[in-house]
């Protein structure tokens, strides 16, 4: 939308030549981005007027102007020190030219690339909501499970966001998180509309799945049986017990952050990553590492057979399984 916004070529005679000057950014693009930004800026309120944006909601076309100038920095080789001098220019612009009252400012996206991306599809998802909600309740269903199934990768999406801040200790997707609980968790409303109109599993599922929660699926009987009469005279007994120790399984939960999406649909695959984790840092320590890597590597399979191969004849058939290993 904002591409509407602005010729292609602006007036560049500002501030913006301090890219140049600081060898921040010497691509073209870059330059020619600062020089739209202002344009944009200093125009602000006759853009929300001449584009017929008559509710004047500054914070909503606001939002957009912060995403359109990331998502046009997307890869860039410097992106953090491309990001610090924009927003320096950013303020001067507004402080210098913009006397509106309702001037936009920068939000805070000194973020990894890969957080702004995750951001950035939440933002879409929340845009289109509407328009998907009315799509839906059409009589045409043909394509609902289309629109359902996006639904459902952003739900796991929101999953995502939540549990890599509870394993970081961050709070960079506070807004995000807000926003959806607010929205689909706890309007019950919107959860029974939901339910109603797409599979309501995966909905169970994110309100009901935590990986601090869910660690292992219980053993069935046969399990049961096996470890009772047939591993508990033997040396590895002891060895798997030690494996299956949950303690502090939480401290390793960074290397496992590339599971999370696999969370929802495979209920305790992140918590036995880290389960795994744990294992493989304390083996490390261990003057026997090469006989304790032995155990661990038959006991690691057990597991994962356990939990997740019984529908499978093969267990590296399922993509996560592949991720997990590797």
């Amino acid at each position: 939308m904002l591409n509407a916004l602005y010729n292609e070529e602006v007036n560049n005679i500002h501030k913006c030549k301090s890219f140049i000057s600081n060898n921040v950014a010497k691509e073209a693009n870059i330059y020619n981005i600062c020089n739209k930004l202002k344009v944009i800026l200093e125009d602000w309120d006759t853009l929300l007027t001449q584009y017929e944006f008559t509710n004047k909601d500054d914070k909503k076309y606001c939002n957009y102007l912060n995403y359109w100038l990331h998502e046009k920095i997307k890869g860039n080789y410097c992106r953090k020190r491309t990001i610090e001098f924009l927003y320096d220019e950013w303020d001067k612009i507004n402080e210098i030219f913009v006397k509106s009252s309702t001037k936009c400012s920068h939000k805070d996206f000194l973020v990894s690339e890969n957080a702004f991306i995750k951001k950035k599809n939440f933002f879409d998802f929340i845009e289109y909501y509407g328009s998907i909600k009315s799509k839906l309740d059409k009589s045409d269903t043909s394509k609902n499970e289309k629109y359902c199934k996006y639904i459902k990768n952003h739900f796991k999406l929101y999953f995502v966001m939540e549990h890599e801040d509870i394993c970081k200790n961050t709070s960079i997707y506070n807004e995000e998180i807000s926003i959806f609980k607010n929205k689909f968790i706890d309007d019950q409303e919107e959860v029974e509309y939901l339910k109603k109109t797409c599979n309501d599993k995966y909905l169970k599922t994110i309100e009901n799945v935590y990986s601090n929660k869910v660690i292992l699926n219980e053993p069935n009987e046969f399990e049961t049986y096996k470890k009772e009469y047939v591993s508990e005279g033997l040396p590895s007994h002891e060895k798997y017990n030690e494996f299956d120790n949950k303690n502090k399984i939480d401290d390793y939960c960074s290397y496992c952050v590339d599971l999370l999406p696999y969370e929802i649909d495979n209920p305790g695959i992140n918590a036995l990553c880290k389960i795994f984790a744990k294992n493989l840092y304390e083996i490390k320590s261990k003057r026997d590492r090469s006989e304790n890597c032995s155990y661990f590597y038959y006991w690691m399979y057990d597991k994962i057979w356990q939990n997740f191969g019984s529908n499978s004849n093969h267990i590296n058939n399922k993509q996560f399984i592949e991720l997990f290993i590797n």
